[in-house]
């Protein structure tokens, strides 16, 4: 199972959790991304409470936005 502790920076992600291309249109149509590796979540600091909650969320919109 891949993991990732801290992304400042990371993928840019839009409201559907798809990953974005530099034009911020959706990279490829089935590409989702979910937790700290998106791009702008943790906003400077790292908050590991929030990090637990934040993955659970945006994984589930990813996965909702798959069906």
């Amino acid at each position: 199972m891949p993991m990732l502790l801290q992304s400042f920076g990371g993928i840019v992600t839009n409201e559907k959790a798809q990953v974005l291309s530099e034009k911020g249109t959706p990279l490829f149509p089935n590409l989702f991304a979910a937790g700290e590796l998106v791009s702008g979540y943790l906003d400077g600091g790292y908050r590991s409470g929030d990090a637990l909650m934040f993955g659970t969320v945006s994984g589930r919109i990813a996965a909702q936005s798959m069906q």
